[in-house]
């Protein structure tokens, strides 16, 4: 896995709203940020957060990551979801209240 992956910041869906995109969970299908962010396959999702983080100034508590439509998980690393096999990697972020 390279040394980088795309970050693809969506907005959160705002509450009563009906979902315009991603899965159902954003109020738009258009991103409102994309940038990097150093990480390799042994880094570990909530190291993921942290460095989005540290990028948006929002909480890192408060973004969900998805790859494929799948919610990783604190705890386990970009490797275990397969991250070093995808050739350009792009997660997408989307801050929950």
């Amino acid at each position: 896995m390279p040394g980088t992956v795309a970050i693809k910041l969506l907005e959160p869906l705002p509450a009563g709203k009906e979902a315009a995109g991603y899965w159902l969970r954003s109020a738009s299908i258009h991103a409102k940020d994309v940038f990097a962010v150093e990480a390799t396959s042994s880094t570990d999702v909530a190291q993921l957060k942290a460095s989005v983080a540290a990028k948006t100034g929002l909480a890192a508590e408060s973004l969900q990551v998805v790859l494929f439509g799948k919610d990783l998980q604190n705890g386990r690393t970009l490797g275990s979801y397969g991250l070093g096999n995808i050739e350009d990697p792009l997660l997408h972020v989307i801050p929950v209240a």
